[in-house]
């Protein structure tokens, strides 16, 4: 079965040491693609922005990440998870 959405999510840190991240996620759907842009924010807080971009744009109110699957593709300082509406 084909997974709804596709999660990446880059995260990097400045010059000062402050971490930031972007998230992109895939509507395997529909084809379309949600960013957040520069979201200040370390450790596993892609995940909240990740369910605010999804709720802005009314696809869903919460993702469970449990079952997630890394992409084979992924670079070190990038995640790319999958997983059904």
């Amino acid at each position: 079965m084909k997974k709804r959405f596709l999660v990446r999510v880059k995260s990097h840190r400045d010059r000062n040491g402050n971490t930031y991240h972007n998230v992109k996620i895939y509507d395997n759907n529909n084809g379309r693609v949600y960013t957040s842009g520069k979201t200040y924010g370390y450790g596993s807080q892609w995940k909240q922005t990740a369910n605010e971009l999804l709720k802005k744009n009314r696809l869903r109110t919460q993702i469970t990440y449990s079952n997630s699957v890394i992409d084979e593709q992924q670079v070190r300082t990038s995640k790319a998870l999958n997983f059904n509406s």
